[in-house]
């Protein structure tokens, strides 16, 4: 007697935040025969340990306007044995999405799903189940929208029975084990089908503001930048009303619209001018949508920035005196102010001295922003002009080896027994440039620099308002100072002049004046318009459009200008301009517009006006795009049946498509070789389709061909005919009938090793008239024996799939055969065909290879968001075994995606996944494959690809392009040397470049400058920069050039500092000699002098000075001698005048303190008469002589006498007398 075993299948869901209903087919219940063949209502065909699909339909909208909240499923399988007792069931944790198939087979779409799984459950009952929970993303539902989609898991039952749920197999490993074989997964449909609805989330508006900062410490002037993240968090769009403040130079309100999962960032870059703890508020209000009155919410953040002062050490030293003239022994005081103008202490090393009896030194300490003032009262008993000299050398501290710096200054005292006159007079502004109407003031100072008292006739005036006159006395030596303010109602340039006239001793008048000049100009207006404007308000769909944005400064400032011009398209385009006052400028920008509708351009410029208050003007262009006209149409004409007998009826169909998108007047004729003959006229709108049906018969066997045609005018006018004909063949008496059929056996790989699958599969084709009916056998002789009835059509095919395994080594035959007969129950066959195919099994190597390598590529590592990018898995068995393998595949986002297959010895097999990511950042795609060796310890190969997600960003049709070069003098210095830096910076492209700022911190530049378009007179700037080396060690000084539409360039220059040497000690020599053989000279000749230097210390010597006053050579300077080393000869020359005598040359070399000299003796002979000529000669140079040492100098000029080498022309001047 037969058993049945029942397996009753109960699937139990939990759905969050939704409504579903559970609706089964006719039958719930799947039934296990000892047969061997697993049963249900839907299919008779299953066998054991195949996988039985459950099916899970959702009932969900075509169209989704926001984002659902995920969907749970909690989904239990119970299976009893005789009601009662578990049988063993082993499920597998393979869940997909995929299309709604109503055949046995559907396509996994890809779609990401979390399953946790299977969990062991027993309900209130004592039901023992398996939990699997399935979650479905919201992100996956709007994937899904009008998609015919269902949730598919498969799980598979196995005969291990006992008493153990799991004992037919590992729960959650994916595969079955049935007797000791690897189960193929076999695609099926049951008839256990589940629906439910799916509502939306509720809207979540929510964000995150970040705000950060490059440096929490500065100085002053210093650049900091503010950064400011915002992402949405939620699960609507956002609009935001973003502001960010400082209380300084930043005070930003934007707009921007932000997606759901989008993050955007904005910079801020300032400098401050006070000290102190400043603090940049960044704050969004949020709204649903740009129209939303009231926002959702506020996010705000704030970073803070330590400004401290730039560390200054200076200060300033003024020596006046009270009196300029005076007389001997009549006492003059003079007053030293010094103060600290920086921001650090200073130690003051003090020195004055008038070099008579005032000779003082002192060091003390001078705080910051503290004066001291010192007073020098004296006397002179001689006449003459004195100067007092007041010298202070600061530090940074008392001790300090280094100054910051010195400041002196001075004062004069003219000295006199007898009286005497003199007066200056200075005029001087507060202000050279003013505005109409704004005051000025002019300042005029008279000293008199004599010691007698004046009477001063005084007048000032400008031409304008201003005519002063005024009589002063002033004593002696004393000063005073007048003061004129003023202001002028019209522009122009203004020159005010200030007179004194006195009188001098001899009572005549003299008069002194100066001048000082005013530019006066209209005060700044500000103001900026903005037109836009497009070439063709009403363009098809992909036609280009221009629009053409023009910009006019209506005020009398520059301006430097924030554009932004954007449509609801792709156009998003930015740009810094400056705009000269009173200039205008013009930007066009094309594009085009993929689908129909009204479309808005904005151009938005922002400037700040004189109180530095942002204002922005806008203006906009609206486009009507629509399609383009399309005409088109097809034709199909067929037949209900080509071939017929005399007198029976036959049907043609034509079917009429307008494949454009206009209607269309159609003239329609529909004829054949008989009595058909159909005329109409028919109007078909855009993209519509309509059908007409003519019955006809035929009188006569023959065969006659039915025409249909259809006329119409397109966008020319232009007349365009489509047609399209059928054939039927009328014959007189039925054909004979045929019954035959064919049949085709093929296996998948003729040589396998014992126990390795192998699938036959059986072709079989009607090609007969008759419809068959077809008892079919398929039988090996091992496993496969297959008994089946079918019927097969007319010119119908079929195929059968079988897969088996042998266990034993041989040549097998697997033979397939079909009986065919009339109709099913018919005693007498009509034929019989058969086909076979054979495989040769062998036993496996002895000593078996287990290898698996993994290969994964992108096809591009660097995209934009949204792009699509696919991943390439190749997989290859590099043993000699096949390989039951567990694959996975995922990313750092939704990828996510499982399978197990088997694989072939020495077989290679590849996948390809396509993704796209809504975000930017680097995603990292991993690929996992799992096999057992033979020890059966699993082993994992993985492998990896990386890519890069950026945003789009906008461009112009303007390329721009810079470049920056940054070359030293020198490759190596000594510390204290300086060192001369070549700064280049050059537009590369054709676009010009504005407010370009080049910065190199070493050196203290700072610059802002523009660079017209390559090849312009102006494209390249050259800075040339020094710097005094402080510190030994490499040097790396690395100057930038930054401008919004090329970004930062920077080059660097490497220089290498090295310490000074050791200090030697000095030593000179120095030798002079007559030249020449001649021992005796006489009035009139030239006597010729030769100079040596020579280096005798230990260190080298640099910057001596050579003279010999004798000779006319006053300041000749050496550059450098060696140590051990001699200079060249210097030579000089002299003329015997006709009263010489004998006498002795002496010539000195000096370096430092250092002074040395040498002499050589003149014999002079008899006197010779004098005559006052004097005549150029021109003066060979003297040749080095080949025996002088190198000194590693220069070489020198020689010198020849009277001061000839200070103005390097080469010639003596000789004052010839004759004999």
């Amino acid at each position: 007697m037969m058993k049945k075993r029942v397996i009753s299948l109960v699937i139990v869901f939990t759905l969050l935040l939704s409504l579903f209903t559970v609706a089964f087919g006719e039958s719930g219940t799947v039934y296990a025969w000892n047969d061997g063949s697993w049963k249900n209502s839907a299919n008779d065909s299953w066998n054991e340990g195949d996988w039985i699909p459950i099916k899970v339909v959702p009932n969900v909208p075509d169209v989704m306007e926001i984002t659902p909240e995920a969907i749970t499923l909690t989904v239990g399988m119970e299976y009893t044995k005789n009601g009662s007792e578990p049988i063993g069931f082993d499920g597998g944790d393979d869940w997909e999405i995929g299309t709604d198939s109503p055949t046995l087979g559907y396509t996994d779409l890809g779609v990401s799903i979390g399953v946790t799984g299977p969990i062991k459950f027993t309900d209130k009952n004592g039901a023992e189940l398996l939990h699997y929970v399935i979650t479905i993303p919201g992100e996956s539902l709007i994937e899904l929208v009008a998609q015919d989609w269902a949730l598919y898991g498969k799980v598979h039952a196995s005969e291990a029975g006992e008493d153990n749920l799991f004992a037919g197999g590992t729960v959650g490993s994916g595969a079955s084990s049935w007797n000791g074989k690897n189960l193929q997964v076999e695609y099926v449909e049951a008839n256990q089908t589940v629906s439910f609805g799916i509502n939306p989330a509720p809207a979540n508006y929510c964000m995150t503001l970040d705000k950060s900062v490059d440096e929490d410490t500065v100085f002053i002037g210093e650049n900091v930048t503010y950064t400011v993240t915002m992402e949405n968090t939620g699960n609507r769009d956002l609009y935001l009303d973003f502001t960010d403040s400082d209380g300084n130079s930043i005070d930003e309100q934007e707009y921007i619209d932000l997606a759901v999962g989008e993050t955007v960032t904005r910079d801020f870059t300032t400098a401050y001018e006070t000290a102190g703890l400043k603090t940049n508020t960044a704050s969004a209000d949020f709204y649903a949508s740009s129209t939303a009155q009231e926002p959702e919410g506020t996010v705000s953040d704030t970073a803070d920035v330590t400004v401290n002062i730039v560390p200054s050490y200076s200060m300033t030293i003024e020596k006046v005196v009270d009196k300029v003239a005076a007389y001997v022994d009549e006492e003059v005081t003079y007053t030293v102010t010094m103060v600290n103008t920086g921001n650090q202490n200073l130690w003051v090393e003090f020195t004055d001295a008038d070099g008579n009896l005032i000779d003082s030194n002192e060091d003390f300490e001078l705080l910051e922003g503290t004066t001291e003032t010192r007073t020098f009262t004296t006397s002179y008993v001689e006449e003459g002009e004195y100067t007092n000299t007041a010298t202070a050398v600061f530090y940074e501290y008392e001790g300090a080896s280094i100054s910051k710096g010195s400041v002196t200054d001075s004062a004069d005292v003219n000295v006199t027994n007898e009286p005497t006159y003199g007066l200056t007079i200075t005029k001087t502004v507060d202000d050279g440039d003013v505005y109409v109407g704004e005051e000025v003031t002019y300042t005029v100072e008279l000293v008199n620099k004599g010691n007698q008292g004046l009477d001063i006739g005084f007048h000032d005036y400008d031409g304008n308002d201003l005519d002063v006159y005024d009589e002063i006395y002033l004593d002696g030596g004393a000063t005073t100072s007048m003061a004129f303010t003023t202001s002028y109602g019209e522009t122009g340039e203004y020159t005010n002049t200030a007179e004194a006239t006195y009188y001098d001793g001899e009572q005549t008048p003299v008069t002194v004046s100066d001048t000082a000049v005013v530019n006066v100009t209209d005060e700044p207006a500000y103001g900026l318009t903005i037109t836009k404007t497009v070439d063709d308000g009403d363009v098809y769909v992909g036609e280009e459009v221009t629009y053409t944005v023009v910009l006019e400064n209506t005020g009398n400032q520059g301006l430097d200008i924030g554009f932004h011009d954007y449509d609801d398209n792709d156009l998003d385009v930015y740009d810094d301009i400056y705009l000269a006052g009173g200039a205008t400028t013009s930007m066009a920008f094309t594009t085009s517009y993929g689908e129909a509708g009204e479309y808005t351009n904005t151009a938005e410029a922002a400037y700040y006006d004189g109180e530095q208050t942002p204002v922005t003007v806008s203006d906009t262009a609206v486009v009507n795009v629509t399609e383009a006209p399309a005409y088109g149409l097809t034709i199909t004409k067929t037949v209900d049946d080509g071939d017929v007998y005399v007198g029976e009826e036959v049907t043609y169909t034509v079917v009429l498509e307008n494949t454009g998108n206009q209607g269309l007047d159609i003239g329609f004729h529909d004829y054949d070789d008989n009595d058909l003959d159909v005329y109409d006229d028919i109007y078909l709108a855009g993209g519509a389709t309509t059908s007409m049906a003519f019955t006809t018969s035929y009188g006569e066997a023959g065969e006659y061909t039915n025409t249909a045609e259809a006329t119409y005018y397109d966008g020319e006018q232009t007349p365009v005919t489509v047609s399209d004909t059928a054939v039927v063949n009328v014959s007189t008496e039925p054909p004979a009938p045929i019954y035959s059929m064919t049949i085709d056996k093929v296996v998948d790989d003729d040589s396998v090793y014992v126990d390795e699958e192998v699938t036959y599969t059986v072709t079989m084709v009607n090609t007969g008239n008759q419809d068959l009916w077809v008892d079919f056998t398929d039988a090996d002789g091992n496993l496969i024996d297959s008994n089946e009835g079918f019927e097969l059509l007319d010119g119908a095919t079929t195929s059968m799939a079988f897969t088996t395994s042998y266990d034993t080594t041989g040549q097998k035959t697997n033979v397939a055969t079909a009986v065919y007969y009339e109709y099913e129950g018919a005693s007498i066959s009509e034929g019989t065909v058969t086909d076979s195919a054979i495989v040769n099994v062998i036993s496996r190597p002895v000593d078996p290879v287990y290898g698996l390598t993994i290969d994964k590529t992108v096809d591009d590592d660097t995209v934009y968001i949204n792009d699509d990018v696919t991943y390439t898995v190749t997989l290859e068995n590099t043993g000699n075994q096949g390989l039951g393998i567990y694959f996975h595949d995922y990313d750092d986002n939704d990828l996510d995606e499982y399978d197990e297959f088997y694989l072939d010895a020495g077989a290679t097999t590849s996948m390809a996944f396509t993704t796209s990511y809504g975000s930017t950042g680097e995603y990292t795609n991993v690929a996992e494959a799992t096999y057992y060796d033979g020890q059966e310890e699993p082993v994992t190969v993985s492998d990896t690809a990386v890519v890069d997600v950026n945003r789009r960003t906008s461009t112009s049709s303007t390329d721009y392009g810079m470049s920056i070069t940054k070359t030293a003098d020198q490759d190596e210095v000594t510390v204290g040397d300086i060192i001369t830096y070549t700064i280049t910076v050059k537009n590369t492209d054709e676009g010009n470049l504005y407010s370009v700022e080049v910065v190199d911190e070493l050196v203290g530049l700072d610059a802002e400058i523009d660079l017209p378009r390559e090849g312009s007179d102006d494209d390249t700037v050259v800075f040339t920069v020094e710097y005094e080396t402080t510190e030994v060690g490499i040097l790396e000084n690395t100057a930038t050039a930054y401008n919004s539409r090329t970004g930062t360039k920077e080059a660097t220059a490497t220089v290498i500092v090295n310490d000074k040497p050791a200090q030697g000690l000095p030593g000179l020599s120095l030798t002079k000699t007559v030249v020449g053989d001649k021992t005796e000279f006489f009035p009139g000749d030239i006597v010729e002098f030769s100079i040596v230097v020579t280096n005798t210390g230990d260190t080298i010597l640099k910057n001596i000075v050579v003279e010999d006053p004798m000779a006319g050579l006053y300041g000749y300077e050496i550059d450098e001698i060696g140590v051990g080393m001699s200079s060249d000869p210097i030579t000089v020359s002299m003329e015997i005048s006709e009263d010489a005598e004998n006498f002795t040359n002496v010539a000195t070399a000096t370096v430092g303190d250092l002074t040395i000299s040498d002499d050589a003796n003149v014999t002079v002979g008899d006197t010779v008469e004098e005559v006052d000529e004097i005549i150029i000669v021109p003066v060979e140079e003297e040749t080095v002589p080949l025996d002088v040492p190198d000194t590693g100098a220069i070489p020198m000029m020689l010198v020849y006498g009277l001061g000839a080498l200070g103005v390097g022309t080469g010639w003596s001047i000789i004052d010839r007398k004759k004999r």
